[in-house]
């Protein structure tokens, strides 16, 4: 009996520890309805003006939906400026929406999302590269890539950090926090594709 209590209480922990989610917004499960009844109506813009024009104001957090494709009327893609899950900010927030169930987050990557991510889901997969002396056009760099990766099932977290060194100064050269579904991914870059 008391075996049987133990493989049932580890089941029950998978199941409710599933890497699937960030707060209430969950890949497969969360749709656009409950979106907007936890955000409201959303502003429409197209990728142009979101991309190109300051439409929103810096001191109130944004909510909007990006229409930059309509050969992909099935896909489509939400940002929010500022989200909390409970005492965590995050910002930049992009939701990426396929036939009305979430399938990808991308938002900015930080220190404090990093420790909630490894204290609700454990210690992830550490993949670290240098480049020494690497060129562009202008000059010579160090560089040195961290990804911290979670993955159950086809779901996965990618926490994305690329540091280059000029003359003994540090740059951030692109950081990203992913949450995705792979089995759908690949319906984001056809999209993208379309576009251009």
């Amino acid at each position: 009996m008391k075996l049987i209590l133990i493989f049932l209480f580890t089941f029950l922990t998978l199941l409710t520890n599933a890497q699937d989610r960030l707060g209430n917004l969950i890949i497969g499960k969360t749709d656009i309805e409950f979106l907007e009844k936890e955000l409201g109506k959303p502003e429409i813009t197209n990728d142009l003006d979101f991309y190109n024009i300051q439409i929103f104001n810096e001191n109130e957090p944004s909510f909007c939906e990006i229409i930059f494709n309509k050969k992909c009327d099935e896909l489509k893609m939400y940002y929010i400026s500022i989200y909390s899950i409970k005492e965590l900010k995050i910002e930049d927030v992009y939701l990426f929406f396929y036939k009305n169930k979430l399938i990808q987050i991308i938002c900015n990557k930080t220190p404090e999302l990093d420790h909630y991510f490894i204290l609700k889901y454990g210690k992830p997969f550490k993949f670290e590269n240098t480049t020494l002396k690497t060129h562009s056009s202008t000059m010579e760099y160090d560089e040195h890539i961290t990804e911290l990766l979670w993955k159950k099932g086809t779901v996965k977290a990618i926490s994305y950090q690329n540091t280059q060194i000029f003359n003994g100064i540090k740059r951030d050269a692109g950081s990203y926090f992913i949450l995705t579904d792979t089995m759908t991914q690949k319906i984001i870059y056809e999209c993208d594709n379309f576009s251009k």
